[in-house]
């Protein structure tokens, strides 16, 4: 254990590079903390422009990054973490199931708490989970339903029909929020 501790010890510091400049704006909402850097990071820039290119077409969500303990997928996330650029950056800890959620949780609370004037929760809600997530589709039902109390009923009855149609391709026709919202449209259309 000695040998691996000297050979630690002894890898020369890494510079750090400092974060590209670009014409994005950073994260409005910033949810967890990513680790620090190693002191024996080793500096992977082909992979690195990889998963950068990868989260920064508009296609790609999420990168999977695989392989043995010790090996810098750690590393490479928490520097891809500290470049992104969006309205929303999550850093979630799998170290357990109950961490996972814990995580989870407090990014709802923060995306929850950044709603606001400047376009609302849904962007930042379907950045991430995604739009077809059951969570996105709930606030954009809810958001039908405050249009129609609000008078908008022509808005209400179009928001409420594209997202019933998203309902009954996420989670079929017999989920109760899709008969619900089902049930509410032919009542406004009525």
């Amino acid at each position: 254990m000695e040998h691996w501790r000297s050979l630690w010890r002894a890898a020369p510091p890494q510079p750090r590079r400092p974060v590209p400049a670009t014409d994005q704006p950073a994260a409005a909402v910033v949810i967890g903390r990513p680790p620090t850097d190693a002191a024996a990071l080793r500096e992977r820039p082909r992979l690195a422009a990889a998963i950068d290119a990868a989260l920064g077409g508009g296609d790609v969500r999420q990168v999977l990054l695989a392989g043995p303990g010790g090996a810098g997928k750690s590393q490479l996330a928490a520097a891809a973490f500290h470049r992104a650029r969006g309205r929303t950056k999550l850093w979630v800890p799998a170290a357990s199931r109950p961490a996972v959620l814990a995580a989870y949780a407090r990014a709802w609370r923060a995306i929850a708490a950044a709603d606001g004037p400047d376009g609302g929760l849904q962007p930042v809600v379907e950045e991430v989970f995604g739009r077809a997530h059951r969570r996105p589709l709930r606030t954009r039902h809810q958001r039908a339903e405050l249009r129609h109390r609000g008078g908008d009923e022509r808005g209400a009855v179009a928001d409420a029909a594209t997202v019933l149609a998203e309902m009954r391709d996420v989670q079929g026709d017999d989920h109760p929020r899709t008969r619900e919202l089902a049930d509410l449209l032919a009542r406004w259309t009525v």
